[in-house]
C-alpha cells in the first residue's frame, strides 16, 4: 500500500471537521478528505477472473509449441505458474502463489507493442496513481534482454520505461486528470530483441485520494456457531484512540479490536463460550461493552478405514456409517456406501449440526506385468525348449525366475503376484517322436544281385525317390530322410558290388635247394583262403618240393589254383626278399636280390596295375622304392616281379614272386 499512501502530498488542502454523535449507545465521527487512496478503478487488475477485462495487441496462445504453449513470440497466458506454459520459464502469482493468476508473456520484438489496455473513467482535475508489479520469468543465467515497460495514458508515455528483470518489483506513476472524464491507460512494452524479452505483470492498480468514515461503534460481534478447530474473529474494526479490553480463553491478543480465537470441541455434543468487551470510546471518555457467545459444534468424525488393494477386475464397497446429515463422495455420489472397482483416491464428507469433516481412502490396483509364454510349441523328442517371460515369477515347475528349460510334454505356466493379486500365462510343449528307420551300416552285393532298403513311412531317399523303400543294385552310399512334423531323422548305408573271388598262383617250377618261392593267393575280392596242407595264410614262402592248391573264397563264391614246385641241388643260387622297409632308418631300407653262379640276370618289377616300376640286368643291384630310378617313390603295397636268368653252366632260371614296401 505505500505506493498508494505517497501520493497523499499532492492534495493542496485538506478540512479536517469532526462531528461527534452520541445516541443509543453508540459514537460516531466523520473525518475530513485525503485520508487514504481510493478503491482500484481497474477491472481485474489482478487476473484472477482470467483472461477479460482489458485489451493486448498480444495473442492468446493456444497451440504447444517446441517448449511448450509459450513457444513464440508475441503470445501470452493467464495462469498461475510460467513453468506450466514453457520448459524456460518460472514464476507464481504476485500476492497469491502459487495459486493466483497473472499474466505471462512472451515478449515481441515489435516496438510500441500494448501489452494491457483498459478503458478507465475520472473526475477531471484530481490526481491519480498509476501503479503495476512485473518480473521476469526467463530461467536462463546468461540471458541479458529484459522486458522494457513503460506507462501509457491515451497514447502518450508517462513517465520513464522500467526494465523488468528478477523477481517481482513495482512500476508507479503519477497522473494528474485535466479536463479528462475518460481515458485509454497502457502498458506497453519498448523492448525489440527476441531470445528473452519474457515476464509477467500483476496487480495493476489506477487509483485516486478519497475521504473515508469511521463509525465510533463498539461491537463485540454477533453471536456465531462454528464448527470444532474452526478460528473465529470477533469484534470489528479497530478505532484510532480507542483502547480495547476482553475477558475470555484463548484469545490471540485480548487488548486489541478484533481479536481471534480457535477453539476446539473434543465432544460429541455443542460447548458455548462468552466473551466480554469493554472499550473506551476515542478516549473522551465513554466506555461502552459488550457481549459475543460462540457456540462450537463438535466434528463428525467419518472413518473409512485402512486403504484397500483390489485385484484387477474386483470391486470393493466403502462404508462411512450412519448417522450423518448428508454425505458427498469425491465421486458425487451421496450415499452411505458405494462400490468401487477402479484404483485411485476416494474420500467422503459428511456433515453432522452444520459441521464437514473429510476422510480419504486410497484404493490400489497392484501392478502386475502383461505375461506372454507365446503360442504351444513343439519340440522333438531329444530337444527342450525355453519359455521366457518379461517378468520374475513362479513357474508351474517350481522354478522362479524370468525362464525355465523344460522337455516334458505338457502343459506349463507362469505366474507373477503383488499384494495378493496375480496373473498367469499358460502354454502347452507338445513332444514329437522321431520316425523309425534302421539301415545297415553296409550290404555287399554279389554280382547281379539287389537289395531293398526299407523305412517305417514314406520318405525322400538319396536318389531323389519318395517312398517307404527302394531296391537298388549299383553300389554308392545311400540315404533317407524321414520327418514326423518338424523332427527329422535321417540314416544312411554303403552299397558295395563285390566280384567272385579269383586266386593265380606260379607257374609249375625246378628250384634249386636254398631258393625260397613266394605263393600268393591274395586278391581284392578274397576273403579267405585254405591251403591243401591246412594253412589260411594268403601269402606263403615255400622251400620245399610239393604239390600246393590254394581255394579262395568270398559270399559270392570260391576259385582255385595250383602249382607243383620241384627243390633240386643246383649249381647257382638266386634269393629274391619278399620285403623291405624304404623308410631311411638304416634298417632294411633297400631290396636286394643276392646271385650265386649266375652269368646272365634280369628282374623286372611291376604295379597290380602291371606298370613297369624297377629293371634291372645286374646281380647286386638293390632297389631303394623310387619309381623307374626317379625322384618319385611308390606307395605302399604288393608289387610283383619276374626274374629270368642263366647259371654258369648254362641252365636257364625263371622266377616270379612278389615283394610288399611297407613304410
Amino acid at each position: 500500500m505505500s505506493s498508494l499512501t505517497q501520493h497523499i502530498n499532492h492534495w493542496k488542502t485538506c478540512l479536517v471537521a469532526l462531528v461527534l454523535f452520541v445516541a443509543a449507545g453508540q459514537a460516531q465521527a466523520q473525518c475530513g478528505a485525503c485520508e487514504f487512496l481510493s478503491g482500484n478503478l481497474v477491472t481485474n487488475g489482478d487476473f484472477q477472473q482470467g483472461n477479460t477485462g482489458f485489451t493486448t495487441d498480444y495473442n492468446l496462445a493456444t497451440v504447444n509449441g517446441p517448449w511448450g504453449l509459450l513457444s513464440f513470440e508475441g503470445n501470452y497466458v493467464i495462469g498461475s505458474n510460467a513453468a506450466n506454459f514453457h520448459d524456460f520459464f518460472a514464476g507464481f502469482d504476485h500476492t497469491n502463489p502459487p495459486t493466483g493468476n497473472y499474466m505471462i508473456v512472451n515478449g515481441s520484438s515489435l516496438p510500441n507493442t500494448n501489452v494491457w489496455c483498459q478503458t478507465i473513467d475520472v473526475e477531471p482535475d484530481t490526481w491519480y496513481s498509476f501503479s503495476a508489479w512485473g518480473r521476469n520469468v526467463d530461467t536462463n543465467p546468461n540471458n541479458t534482454i529484459y522486458a522494457q515497460l513503460q506507462f501509457n495514458i491515451n497514447g502518450v508515455p508517462l513517465g520513464a520505461s522500467q526494465t523488468v528483470s528478477g523477481g517481482w518489483q513495482e512500476f508507479a506513476e503519477d497522473w494528474y486528470s485535466g479536463a479528462n472524464t475518460s481515458i485509454d491507460i497502457c502498458l506497453v512494452n519498448q523492448q525489440t530483441n527476441g531470445g528473452g524479452n519474457d515476464f509477467g505483470i500483476d496487480d495493476i492498480t489506477f487509483t485516486t485520494c478519497m475521504p473515508y468514515v469511521v463509525e465510533n461503534i463498539i461491537d463485540a460481534g454477533n453471536d456465531i456457531t462454528i464448527c470444532s478447530g474452526e478460528t473465529v474473529q470477533l469484534g470489528s474494526t479497530d478505532i484510532d484512540n480507542f483502547s480495547y479490553e476482553w475477558t475470555g480463553d484463548g484469545l490471540n491478543d485480548d487488548e486489541i479490536a478484533n481479536p481471534s480465537v480457535t477453539l476446539v470441541n473434543g465432544g460429541s455434543t455443542p460447548v458455548t463460550f462468552t466473551y466480554d468487551l469493554v472499550a473506551d470510546t476515542a478516549g473522551l471518555g465513554c466506555v461502552q461493552t459488550d457481549q459475543i457467545t460462540v457456540t462450537v459444534n463438535p466434528l463428525p468424525t467419518p472413518d473409512l478405514g485402512e486403504d484397500v488393494v483390489i485385484c484387477e477386475g474386483e470391486s470393493t464397497v466403502l462404508d462411512v456409517g450412519q448417522g450423518w446429515e448428508s454425505v458427498e463422495w469425491s465421486t458425487q455420489e451421496s450415499t452411505n456406501q458405494i462400490t468401487v472397482d477402479q484404483p485411485g483416491g476416494y474420500s467422503v464428507t459428511v456433515s453432522s449440526l452444520g459441521c464437514e469433516a473429510s476422510d480419504d481412502i486410497a484404493v490400489t490396483t497392484p501392478f502386475l506385468p502383461t505375461i506372454a509364454l507365446g503360442p504351444d510349441t513343439s519340440i522333438c523328442v531329444d530337444g527342450d525348449f525355453t519359455f521366457s517371460a518379461n517378468a520374475e515369477g513362479l513357474w508351474s515347475t517350481g522354478d522362479v525366475g524370468t525362464s525355465i528349460t523344460v522337455n516334458q510334454q505338457g502343459w506349463y505356466w507362469m505366474e507373477v503376484e503383488n499384494q495378493g493379486c496375480t496373473r498367469r500365462d499358460s502354454v502347452f510343449l507338445n513332444v514329437i517322436a522321431y520316425p523309425q528307420v534302421n539301415l545297415p551300416e553296409e550290404v555287399f552285393l554279389c554280382p547281379g544281385e539287389t537289395v531293398t532298403l526299407g523305412a517305417s513311412q514314406p520318405g525322400l531317399w538319396s536318389n531323389g525317390q519318395m517312398s517307404d523303400s527302394i531296391t537298388v543294385s549299383a553300389e554308392g552310399d545311400y540315404s533317407v530322410i524321414l520327418n514326423n512334423q518338424q523332427c527329422y531323422v535321417n540314416d544312411e548305408t554303403s552299397i558295395f558290388n563285390l566280384q567272385y573271388p579269383e586266386v593265380v598262383l606260379v607257374d609249375d617250377q625246378i628250384l634249386c635247394m636254398r631258393d625260397i618261392v613266394d605263393l600268393d593267393a591274395s586278391g581284392p575280392w578274397n576273403d579267405s583262403v585254405l591251403w591243401n596242407d591246412g594253412s589260411t595264410e594268403f601269402m606263403r614262402e615255400i622251400t620245399e618240393s610239393g604239390y600246393y592248391q590254394a581255394i579262395v573264397s568270398n559270399q559270392c563264391g570260391t576259385d582255385s589254383a595250383e602249382v607243383t614246385l620241384v627243390f633240386e641241388d643246383c649249381d647257382y643260387a638266386l634269393y629274391i626278399p619278399n620285403a623291405f622297409t624304404p623308410d631311411n632308418d638304416g634298417l632294411n631300407d633297400v631290396w636286394c636280390p643276392e646271385t650265386l653262379n649266375i652269368v646272365e640276370f634280369e628282374l623286372i618289377l611291376f604295379n597290380r596295375w602291371g606298370e613297369e616300376v624297377w629293371r634291372t640286368n645286374e646281380t647286386g643291384q638293390c632297389w631303394n622304392g623310387s619309381f623307374q630310378g626317379g625322384g618319385h617313390y611308390v606307395m605302399d603295397g604288393v608289387y610283383s616281379y619276374i626274374t629270368k636268368a642263366i647259371s654258369h653252366k648254362g641252365n636257364a632260371i625263371v622266377r616270379k614272386g612278389s615283394v610288399v614296401i611297407l613304410r
